[in-house]
């Protein structure tokens, strides 16, 4: 089922500017994207709830069997107990909004559990398609990186890819990063070598709200030190540096990304926000001003949530959104097919 804000836009004028974005072999209109854990499931990653499970069954597996970073970095086992216990009775829908509530001891246990659940489900084959289908906890019919990637890169120069495109994240991985770079190195020929190609992507605007695990080899080169590859595990010491990367919601504005994400929010006509939960979960967005969405075509993905939810969504929006700017809630598509259906890139 979908539900549009504004029923009154004439219909012709959204099947021209469906064909017009179907048309266009690049990415022209000033775009964000706004993402939320839905957006990186198909790639292996877990939702709020299936995250705070991982948690739990992993520190309490830890804290019995006297093994893994627990052990070796020496945290008191009995507090990660307690950790547990009050992270499953809390009933919140995410780790991190348990955290925001809780002690700075349990703060840090928490970021060196999202640091080491989020790490072990990177995958390197997520580019290769043979695997992806293989894969059952993969998604190769919700695989919009690849959707996002064709288009991107229609562009004539390479200069171009990063022209029209900002990215928001509320998540800590970085497979979009991963998943950029080598199909950019084999679509243009002037891209020698990995490093020629690593400074396009950066070139790209990928804010992580909330941070994000440790830098890719290619992202920041050093001869003092190796940066993880994607997929290679972690030692209980990666695990310790990267979860001082991660911070909470409280945290963001301190670092100034909340500043940054207005920036890119104004600067565009189109922002899509993809595999966010925005009827139990709109904290993050919240932090957001959200009054820039009022000259905006909108997408948003709402998969799985029920008439009465898809209303509630909706209001919300209405009240930050002038009444006739085109905004389209998909509830019955994921990501991928909410895109092509609804607003192409």
């Amino acid at each position: 089922m979908k539900l549009n804000g504004c029923e009154d836009i004439d219909f012709l004028e959204k099947l021209l500017y469906k064909f017009l974005i179907i048309f266009t072999h690049m990415i022209e209109t000033p775009t964000t994207l706004i993402l939320g854990a839905g957006a990186s499931k198909p790639y292996g990653y877990p939702l709020g709830n299936d995250l705070k499970d991982k948690i739990i069954h992993s520190l309490n597996a830890m804290v019995e069997n006297e093994s893994g970073w627990v052990d070796e970095l020496d945290i008191n086992p009995f507090l990660v107990t307690e950790f547990t216990q009050k992270l499953k009775g809390s009933k919140r829908p995410s780790i991190d909004s348990f955290l925001k509530k809780q002690k700075l001891e349990f703060k840090d246990i928490g970021k060196l559990a999202i640091a080491d659940i989020i790490s072990k489900c990177e995958k390197p084959e997520i580019n290769d398609p043979r695997r992806l289908k293989s894969d059952i906890t993969l998604d190769e019919n919700d695989d919009w990186y690849t959707n996002l990637v064709e288009i991107l890169y229609e562009c004539d120069e390479v200069e171009q890819v990063s022209e029209n495109i900002n990215i928001i994240s509320y998540n800590y991985d970085r497979s979009l990063e991963y998943f950029l770079l080598q199909p950019l190195k084999d679509t243009f020929k002037e891209l020698k070598n990995v490093k020629q190609a690593a400074e396009i992507i950066k070139e790209i605007p990928i804010i992580h709200m909330y941070g994000r695990l440790d830098p890719l080899p290619w992202e920041e080169p050093s001869d003092e030190t190796q940066n993880r590859d994607y997929g290679e595990k972690c030692t209980s010491d990666d695990i310790l540096r990267i979860s001082q990367s991660i911070i909470l919601m409280y945290e963001a504005e301190k670092k100034g990304y909340i500043d940054r994400a207005n920036e890119v929010v104004n600067k565009s006509k189109r922002v899509y926000f993809l595999g966010l939960d925005l009827y139990r979960n709109r904290k993050n967005i919240e932090l957001l001003d959200l009054s820039l969405l009022q000259t905006k075509r909108v997408l948003v993905t709402a998969y799985e949530l029920g008439g009465g939810k898809i209303k509630n969504v909706t209001n919300f929006f209405e009240k930050v959104q002038r009444p006739k700017i085109m905004k389209t809630i998909v509830a019955n598509s994921k990501s991928l097919q909410a895109i092509e259906d609804h607003m192409p890139f």
